[in-house]
């Protein structure tokens, strides 16, 4: 077996540092477009039941960042529910302090992102209207699963809490679970969540612009 000599295979702390940092730029770009394929079976692994939703602080970290943003889940009550979907005039959607610390405190990776999310917003949109339409639930809580996880990276607690809920009647449509309550769940609220998939995007266009 041969070695490298040790002066090849060392690198300085400053060229190791700056690898790290593009190689977590690299992943993270890579976790964003690979979102949207997500497979069923993976979506199945994550827990939940017939009666509740998941109500504990949620800690998500995306392409080894530390700084965990913690997300409060609403419970799956009608207030609860309309509080975490509302969308209002004159109110912030994205919160560049969360977004800022996914992209390590990055603004030119930020505003990368930032675009990346714009750009896909007509394309996950129509897909996840067209899924509902079609009743394919599968399609669906796919997607509305890579919304919540985006809508999260750039900021957007607000749009990712409703992607959420949306997320949690999918799986119980796909369990055959509460059927006709998670079907009016959807069909009720879906369109509210689409305002504010709409609002959150021309908040993030004019981030960019600033």
């Amino acid at each position: 077996m041969k070695y490298l000599p040790q002066d090849k295979i060392c690198l300085s702390k400053h060229e190791g540092e700056e690898k790290d940092s593009d190689v977590q730029a690299d992943v993270f770009r890579e976790d964003l477009k690979e979102a949207e394929r997500e497979t069923a079976s993976a979506t199945e692994k994550e827990t939940g039941t017939a009666t509740e939703i998941i109500t504990k602080i949620e800690t998500e970290t995306e392409t080894g960042i530390e700084a965990g943003v913690e997300t409060e889940i609403t419970s799956e009550t009608e207030h609860g529910t309309e509080a975490a979907i509302e969308v209002q005039e004159h109110q912030h959607y994205i919160n560049q302090k969360t977004g800022l610390m996914y992209c390590m405190n990055s603004m030119e990776f930020y505003k990368e992102i930032l675009e990346m999310y714009c750009t896909e917003y007509e394309e996950r949109s129509a897909k996840l209207e067209d899924a509902r339409k079609t009743e394919d639930w599968d399609t669906y809580t796919v997607t509305v699963h890579a919304l919540k996880s985006t809508s999260l990276n750039i900021g957007g607690e607000q749009l990712s809490k409703a992607a959420k809920e949306l997320e949690a009647a999918g799986k119980k449509l796909r369990a055959c679970e509460q059927v006709d309550e998670s079907k009016a769940f959807i069909m009720e609220h879906h369109d509210i969540a689409m305002q504010l998939y709409g609002a959150t995007v021309e908040e993030a266009k004019k981030i960019l612009v600033e």
